[in-house]
């Protein structure tokens, strides 16, 4: 791919995009971005030959998981081109900075795709502490110009896990009738009682569209599971992605090592969590080890990685290191997470 300027790309155009994390893209939003297309083109106030649509990644989120591993994200950007959609990489946590920012380059109808669960995040107060007019001032923001939401549905049981393991979507409700089939959609989301004017208003006015048609076949999957499935290439792990998905990964051998800082509140403890995928294997695999030094070993790489990961220079990193069933240990790092 190559880098291309908003003001190039976007001139005259109406543009649908799709924010997330990808990682991995699944089956799950090429549909949430294919259907909303569907229905954004058949909107008489838009020309389908000048709709440009595309997906974003945002800073900010990357920077709330820790660390931003460049790498990685890169390779997320090359498996959405590979699926052929450009990449929009912001600044922007919030949806209305994202829409402002938008509105800078386009004056025809823009289309923001969402999943349930994202939905529901805009309606926390507390994203809008720091604007004097709170959330009203937002959405203002939000839904200025002609900028509308396709609000993708979700099943029941992955919109509770988002919200008791995430935390998102938290601050609302469903309305499960019995004569749903177990989609939560913008028909059953309740929201906090302050806000429900609010969100008949946004509804009514048709700044919120349900995405229709949505093909349920890969939803009952939550994301983080799809992920743990590549990461440790279960068998069955390319049923979940698209073809252009599976086959970049095993053509360029993406591998899924993770480094997250973290901080427990209230005290004074901070750590980083290591995972280790391929670049671990690949190590282990040149001899054969008895399980005992495989496991000793694995311990010293995840420290050696942890205190590798903390180096603000370029250069040979060599950590000497040894345990009960290993009597002496090298670790090479050549870059900050490089293990030779």
């Amino acid at each position: 791919g190559h880098v291309v300027q908003p003001s190039e790309k976007l001139y005259k155009k109406a543009c649908l995009i799709e924010r997330g994390s990808f990682r991995p893209l699944t089956k799950v939003n090429l549909d949430m971005l294919e259907k909303a297309k569907s229905q954004f083109v058949a909107r008489k106030d838009v020309e389908a030959e000048r709709v440009e649509v595309f997906m974003e990644l945002t800073l900010r989120s990357l920077l709330n998981e820790g660390d931003i591993d460049y790498k990685d994200f890169i390779a997320r950007i090359e498996v959405i081109n590979s699926c052929g959609y450009g990449v929009l990489v912001s600044n922007y946590l919030e949806y209305f900075k994202l829409s402002s920012y938008l509105r800078r380059y386009v004056r025809n109808p823009i289309g923001l795709v969402l999943g349930l669960n994202n939905l529901a995040d805009i309606f926390k107060e507390d994203y809008y502490l720091k604007l004097e007019g709170g959330i009203l001032e937002a959405f203002g923001k939000l839904f200025k110009d002609n900028v509308k939401i396709y609000a993708y549905p979700i099943e029941l049981k992955n919109f509770e896990r988002y919200r008791k393991q995430m935390g998102i979507g938290d601050n609302v409700e469903t309305v499960m009738d019995q004569n749903r089939d177990g989609l939560v959609t913008i028909d059953n989301l309740l929201v906090a009682g302050n806000l429900r004017n609010l969100y008949k208003y946004v509804r009514e006015n048709g700044f919120l569209v349900t995405i229709e048609n949505c093909d349920r076949t890969n939803m009952n999957l939550f994301s983080r599971d799809i992920f743990e499935l590549v990461c440790n290439r279960t068998e069955g792990w390319k049923e979940n992605l698209p073809k252009c998905v599976s086959e970049m990964i095993e053509s360029k051998n993406f591998t899924f090592d993770k480094i997250i800082p973290f901080t427990l509140k209230k005290s004074k403890i901070r750590g980083r969590f290591v995972k280790l995928d391929n670049s671990i294997s690949k190590i282990l695999n040149r001899h054969n080890y008895e399980l005992p030094i495989a496991l000793s070993l694995s311990e010293i790489l995840s420290v050696s990685c942890c205190i590798g990961s903390l180096l603000k220079f370029n250069g040979n990193f060599i950590i000497q290191g040894s345990s009960k069933e290993i009597l002496l240990s090298l670790i090479h790092i050549s870059e900050p997470t490089r293990l030779l």
